[in-house]
């Protein structure tokens, strides 16, 4: 086992389960010392009661109470000694999962826009739970059972130690074919934990896009390719039934029956040379039984050992990923001044997607980015946000290099409206506020400010009306305006709205025109705008083009150049006219 994943595993027991680890330990030996003595009592009472002719009865009823004892101590130190191991179990997988999750939810931008969520979901569920499985199944079993092997080795010593020594024969035998399960289930584990995952991804997939796989009539294809990933992990796994089946219990009892029938032979010889005694025989093939099933469950753990090493090693490759480094050292900012000085940004360092940016804008100015798809205008936004980071002084807020800004400073300095708006099940109260510290105050401003009062008014439980998850029960605009009355809820210096105009409806484009109006002049507002209707109104338009600004101005400037600003105004006006037509013509 590699040791990130042996630290990965061992890290919530060292660091909380100490005392309950020692308490388990102390009941397993107990429990085994228990178990141990049985035997021996057995023994004891054929040889040296039951076989001589005693009509005493006291020595028997002594016997039989001592082994009733006994066992019954056995029952319960082992019952005490599962729920220790189950408590630290259930705790470490806690912690493990809650570990990976806030790794997740910390990694930057720039990792989750290559992540496969479906696959990200299925290392903090199914790979999470299959490492419970090694603690729960797995390791207090082999621990529990190591300890019980042990002390019947010793107690099988002490009866005949060349009995003891042909019992011993089987440990090498096993652990040579626990080597080998390995060696041929390894690939099978790895197959079904790599296809489990695929599943996750076409489930995820096809529920997050039901209404257009339906509406494309495209639900049958990704059944079929659903039902290919579901065969191909049938086959894995039964590569790894069939290796189970083969190397772990048969091949056990077969081994188990051997080493019995080597027990006996031995046995007949001492018999023959007088130096046996039956309760020796018969103890030893009572630690014999008890020795062998053991070292079975061992080997039928070992599968999960397998599936708990893939996902470990799994997890432990999402834990290695870097987070977002955290910086303190700027606490606080006075003004919402922002310079971007000669930026250039290269996504894998050869292309650059934006060169020599120069951009200057004081507090309070709306500042609107415009262009085609693919021309740098979002790539720009998230370095202004922080997802992804360029050159140490490229960008600058109130004279501070933006990467010395703390996060929750800039949370809280920066709003963003995105294009397509979060939206999760709860209240409009619960999806503006998310779980913030917003004063009432401040909430109701911030609902008046993105005009979102008019909706409100419609519902009839207002604030506490409930939303279904990405708020199916409303339309894109509705979305946008709580999304917008979210981005002003912690009053922010600066808001940026990321496209959050391009599919909106007349009315609903021109609330959020409203609010920004409303805002001007007040807080910088940065404004990534498809259509050109949003920011006629803005301070300056910087027209991109190929990562680069090639205009900028107002909009009456850019209109009387007759440049590549107004070739795009004239675009949209002529889809704008078509629209008006095609709805002439169905209505």
């Amino acid at each position: 086992m590699p040791n990130s994943q042996l630290s990965l595993l061992l890290q919530p027991i060292k660091k909380n389960h100490k005392r309950t680890l020692t308490f388990g330990i102390s009941l397993l030996l107990l429990g085994t010392l228990c178990e141990v003595a049985g035997p021996y009592i057995i023994k004891h009472y054929i040889d040296q009661i039951l076989i001589i002719d005693d009509k005493n009865f006291s020595p028997i009823w002594y016997m039989v109470m001592a082994y009733i004892f006994v066992t019954v101590s056995a029952a319960f130190f082992r019952y005490g000694q599962g729920l220790a191991f189950a408590n630290i179990a259930l705790h470490a997988i806690a912690d493990i999962r809650l570990n990976v999750f806030n790794h997740v939810i910390n990694l930057p931008s720039a990792w989750h826009d290559q992540a496969i969520s479906g696959q990200t979901l299925s290392r903090i569920t199914n790979d999470t739970e299959s490492l419970k499985e090694l603690y729960v199944d797995f390791l207090a079993t082999f621990i529990g059972n190591l300890v019980l092997i042990m002390g019947i080795l010793i107690g099988m010593a002490l009866l005949d130690f060349k009995l003891m020594l042909i019992a011993l024969a089987m440990i090498p035998i096993v652990i040579t074919m626990v080597l080998f399960y390995q060696k041929i289930s390894g690939p099978a584990v790895n197959q079904v934990r790599a296809k489990r995952a695929e599943q996750n991804v076409h489930i995820s997939e096809a529920i997050n896009g039901m209404s257009v796989l339906q509406s494309m009539n495209q639900t049958q294809r990704y059944s079929h390719q659903f039902a290919q990933v579901n065969d191909e992990q049938y086959v894995a796994r039964m590569k790894q039934v069939k290796a189970s089946g083969l190397f772990l219990r048969p091949a056990m009892d077969f081994i188990s029956t051997v080493i019995l029938a080597g027990v006996i032979l031995v046995f007949g010889h001492q018999v023959l040379d007088g130096s046996a005694e039956i309760g020796t025989l018969y103890g030893f093939i009572l630690y014999l039984g008890r020795f062998t099933e053991p070292l079975i469950e061992i080997t039928q753990r070992f599968s999960i050992f397998q599936s708990a090493m893939v996902a470990g090693k799994r997890i432990q490759d999402l834990l290695d990923q870097e987070k977002v480094q955290t910086v303190t050292h700027v606490s606080n900012l006075e003004s919402a001044d922002i310079q971007v000085q000669d930026l250039t940004f290269s996504y894998d360092g050869q292309t650059s997607v934006l060169s020599n940016i120069n951009i200057d804008i004081p507090h309070g100015k709306f500042i609107a980015l415009v262009g085609r798809t693919g021309s740098g205008k979002s790539t720009l936004l998230n370095l202004l946000l922080g997802h992804y980071h360029a050159d140490a002084s490229s960008i600058l807020i109130d004279g501070k290099e933006l990467a010395s800004v703390s996060e929750k400073v800039r949370s809280k300095m920066i709003g963003l409206v995105p294009q397509e708006p979060f939206i999760k099940a709860g209240t409009i109260r619960e999806n503006i506020i998310m779980d913030r510290d917003i004063q009432e105050n401040d909430l109701l401003l911030s609902i008046q400010v993105a005009q979102l009062n008019s909706l409100l008014n419609r519902l009839p439980n207002g604030l506490d009306t409930a939303l279904g998850e990405g708020g199916k029960n409303l339309s894109s605009g509705q979305k946008q305006l709580i999304a917008l009355a979210r981005a002003l809820a912690t009053k922010p210096k600066i808001l940026i709205l990321d496209e959050a105009t391009s599919s909106l409806d007349s009315e609903t484009e021109s609330l959020i025109q409203r609010s920004l109006n409303e805002l001007k002049g007040s807080v910088t507002l940065i404004v990534v705008a498809h259509r050109l209707s949003t920011v006629r109104h803005s301070d300056e338009i910087l027209a991109l083009n190929h990562g680069q600004i090639i205009e900028r101005g107002t909009h009456s400037v850019l209109m009387n150049n007759n440049g590549y600003y107004a070739k795009l105004n004239r675009f949209e006006q002529q889809e704008d006219a078509i629209t008006g037509i095609e709805h002439l013509l169905t209505s």
